[in-house]
This record gives C-alpha cells, structure tokens and sequence, in this order.
C-alpha cells in the first residue's frame, strides 16, 4: 500500500507537483514538447489517413457508481458525489500496433458532460503511475489519467483496475463477445501523486452484441469532471497531439452492426 500524504497539504510549485513543474520555464516547456508532440503526431495521423492515437477500438456501455466519499478520503470534486450514471465507454489500443504485440491500452468515459481519458502505466505505485506502459490486453490491465488534475485540494490522479483480473481475447469481435456475456468489472480510485489510493466507486463494462463495433465518437479530455481543471502545463502538452490526431475523420473498423454516430 502507498504511504499516506496528509490531506490538503499542497507542497510547493504546482499544488503538489514538485516546484519546477510550477515555473514559467516548466510551462514553457511543456508548451515546446507539446508542439513537437503534435507535429510528430500530425505526420502518423496523414499516413494513416485517420486517428494516430488509439485509431482502433471497442464502443461498448458501462454503468458508473460512485460510492459517496466524506472526510479525509474527500475530493471536493465530482468524485465525492454518490451517483449511479449509465455511460458510454470505449476500450482501444493507443499505438494501434499489430494485437499480437504489447500496446498502451486505453479506456475512455463519457458521463454526461464528462469525458475520462486514461490509458494503462507501467506501474501504480508512486513515480510508475506517470509513466505509460505497454499492455497485453484489457483484461488484467490498470488504467491511469498518467497526468493530474487539478483539485481544490491538490493534484488528484485517477485509477480504474480489475475487480477481478482475467484473460480477455484480442480478437475485437471475441472481445465484444466475452463482454456481451460477462461484464469487466472495474474499481475507480483516485490519489494524490505520492499519496495511497482511496475507492471512490467502480465501472461496469458490457457490450450490448456479440460482434466489435467502434463508432466514431471523439472524446475531450478537457472535459474534466466538476471540480477538476487541467493544469495549463497538462494542456500545452497534451491539446496540440489531440487536436493533430483528431484532425482527421475517425474510420469505424468495428463490424456490420449498429450505425455510427458522431459526437
């Protein structure tokens, strides 16, 4: 388990984000990275002739529950907030690298107003929930925002692992059907950047058909949950790869089933 940091405790630089990630050079910076990031991300999306990130995917429905937290484990966000939502979600793999090999995998949220972007880190301990790792599938994979939020309180970072870990098929159409009979269960968390992780609800997935359907709907991540912002370092890094991958149209690859829609 993560050591304890103590609640509302905001070291210097960036609520909680070591102090040159604060700086206006660290900005700057992150400005720079992002730019080349876009570029580079520009080129894949060309060639492709469509998505360069996670170009490939799985829509399916989910059921998000949100337990209700109070006290030290509180957010004063979103989180905090009991809720039962019906949702869309979409599992993908971030490269779209052959499914015989290793890919970041990704799951994505949308609740409403909000949408959750978050792919898979090397590790959830503190320092490894940063840093994207290579997966083999989605059934024993954690999913992490990577990057964090802003809160009222501090950084918050989000974490969505197996309930119960088991072997998926790659195959997107085994996949769908693997769902379409037993939902993935997942359990929601959330921490500060060195701080232990605290529940705050879990997320079922299912599909509704036994076949692979990926409809062309774009997820924003700076539609953040109420109560959480995007660190202005976070979005000068990250919007110029987004807009540059999603620039072009998203191309369905799912198979003959319901019609697309676009959102």
């Amino acid at each position: 388990m993560d050591g304890r940091t103590r609640t509302g405790a905001v070291p210097p630089g960036v609520a909680g984000i070591p102090g040159r990630y604060g700086t206006a050079s660290a900005s700057r910076a992150a400005a720079l990275l992002g730019t080349t990031l876009g570029a580079v991300v520009g080129v894949v999306a060309r060639l492709r002739r469509g998505k360069a990130l996670h170009p490939q995917g799985l829509v399916l429905r989910g059921r998000l529950r949100r337990y209700g937290l109070t006290g030290a484990d509180a957010t004063g966000t979103w989180l905090d907030e009991a809720g039962d939502d019906d949702v869309v979600v979409r599992l993908s793999r971030g490269g779209g690298l052959p499914r015989r090999l290793p890919d970041v995998v990704g799951l994505a949220v949308r609740a409403g107003e909000v949408d959750l972007l978050l792919s898979s880190p090397v590790g959830t301990a503190p320092g490894l929930r940063h840093v994207p790792g290579p997966r083999r599938g989605h059934g024993r994979a954690p999913y992490g925002s990577v990057l964090p939020f802003l809160g009222p309180r501090g950084p918050v970072l989000l974490l969505a692992e197996p309930a119960a870990a088991r072997d998926l098929p790659a195959d997107r159409d085994a996949l769908a059907a693997e769902l379409a009979a037993r939902p993935l269960v997942l359990s929601l968390s959330w921490a500060s950047p060195r701080s232990r992780w605290r529940a705050f609800g879990t997320l079922e997935i299912m599909a509704e058909a036994p076949f692979a359907v990926d409809r062309s709907i774009r997820f924003q991540p700076l539609r953040t949950p109420p109560g959480l912002r995007t660190y202005p370092w976070v979005a000068a890094l990250r919007t110029p790869a987004y807009t540059a991958s999603q620039a072009r149209s998203a191309q369905p690859d799912g198979a003959a089933g319901p019609p697309s829609t676009t959102h």
